[in-house]
């Protein structure tokens, strides 16, 4: 019968020997047979109620397979506008999580690609900076093998003429304006006697060759005493020189600690540097939002190689929301303190503005500069 039909669920197919048809047949005979009447409104219903269920769970094919039936049933009902309109809203939804869903995966691999381009600019950095110290030793061994080298014993009898306080300051001068014969003439006598601010930078000069022949384990030594004394440049340099090997074994850990001390003094390569160890995972456990931390103590600093990496994090989402106009400020504000490999990056975010954005990042951009530019040349080494 039609109502064992509708109770196994045969409502409108196979179109004969379904409810449907039974009940059109009994109508066809007599029009006004009210258990016929229900009989197809119940089919009806039962074919928009799971059009309801279908549309609900996504299933919008189906749906409209089931709401086509319904609509066979009964053409003029007035819930076929309202499941059509509710099958249509989530067919909208869904193509607009697609294109949502696209959108992020290629944001994902943006961003993916910028941190890849950002680890080979910073490798590029510190192997440019090393071949750099290296040709730069190399050149000051050649001209100290063409003349006698400065030895502490003049040092010595300098020292007999002047302060130690005169001797350090006039050092100290002439390293920052890169004399380095000179500056290790007067330092390497009260690095001996053990100032740490002379061991510091006689260490350096030692290390590196510059004005005095190389002597890596002497660079060591005086470096290592001044970091042990709380100077944050030498606690700085023994970082360098774990994190390269240079001297002493290759430590990660050592370098992490040696930089943490420098950097909780407010040194800012120290903090740059420690910034770096944690964006790579390097003795210590990754961590970006900490990371971000000491590029901007870095970079509020002045220190340009933390404004290009502030910039990466920002380009890139990591450790900070990713924001194009703080990268471009980042980004912009480095190349104004003169670091020309800064351009590519700014101008690859540039690309990404609209004018009225752009000039949102060149607002942020000169605010930056009015706070943080710092125009000074870079130290050894970085």
């Amino acid at each position: 019968s039609a109502s064992a039909d509708l109770d196994q669920g045969r409502l409108d197919l196979p179109a004969e020997g379904a409810a449907l048809s039974k009940f059109r047949a009994v109508l066809a005979l007599d029009p006004d047979r009210s258990e016929a009447v229900l009989g197809v409104a119940e089919v009806f219903g039962r074919l928009a109620d799971r059009v309801d269920q279908l549309t609900a769970a996504g299933s919008t094919e189906e749906a409209s397979e089931y709401l086509a039936r319904a609509e066979a049933v009964d053409p003029g009902s007035p819930r076929l506008p309202g499941l059509e309109a509710r099958i249509a809203a989530v067919r909208a939804e869904q193509a607009l999580a697609r294109v949502r869903e696209e959108a992020a995966k290629r944001r994902a691999e943006e961003q993916e690609e910028e941190r890849r381009r950002a680890a080979i600019a910073a490798e590029e950095r510190r192997r440019l900076e090393q071949e750099r110290l290296d040709a730069e030793a190399r050149r000051r061994a050649e001209a100290q093998a063409r003349q006698p080298a400065p030895s502490a014993a003049g040092g010595q009898r300098r020292a007999a003429r002047e302060s130690p306080e005169a001797q350090l300051a006039a050092g100290l001068r002439a390293f920052e304006s890169k004399q380095y014969a000179v500056a290790y003439e007067r330092l390497a006598p009260l690095a001996e006697a053990g100032d740490a601010e002379a061991a510091s930078k006689a260490g350096v000069m030692r290390l590196y060759g510059l004005g005095v022949e190389a002597d890596v384990a002497q660079g060591v030594r005086w470096i290592r005493m001044a970091a042990e004394n709380n100077l944050a440049d030498a606690q700085y340099y023994l970082g360098v020189i774990y994190s390269l090997g240079k001297g002493a074994a290759r430590s990660s850990e050592e370098a992490v600690r040696w930089y943490r001390r420098a950097a909780e003094q407010g040194h800012a390569p120290g903090q740059n540097n420690l910034g770096m160890m944690y964006a790579k995972g390097e003795g210590v456990q990754q961590n970006d939002e900490e990371a971000v931390a000491w590029y901007r103590k870095a970079a509020e600093q002045g220190e340009v190689d933390a404004q290009i990496n502030m910039g990466h994090m920002y380009a890139s989402g990591r450790g900070v929301a990713q924001n194009d106009f703080q990268a471009y400020a980042w980004f912009d504000l480095a190349l104004t303190a003169g670091d020309e490999s800064a351009r590519y990056h700014r101008d690859r975010i540039k690309a990404r503005l609209q004018p009225v954005e752009l000039q949102h990042a060149e607002k942020l951009s000169a605010t930056y500069a009015a706070m943080y530019l710092n125009k000074r040349p870079r130290d050894l080494p970085r």
